[in-house]
């Protein structure tokens, strides 16, 4: 469940990949926290 909820987020934000419909993550902290969530589940 956890999974599906990250990728939903990565996806709608300039993380992974970009597009014209992202939004951009700028503080550094959120980005940390998603990276560190992800590896959690590996």
């Amino acid at each position: 469940m956890e999974a599906v909820k990250l990728t939903k987020v990565e996806n709608n934000h300039l993380i992974r990949h970009s597009d014209v419909s992202q939004v951009a993550v700028i503080d550094v902290y959120h980005v940390d926290y998603l990276f560190h969530r992800l590896f959690a589940m590996i």
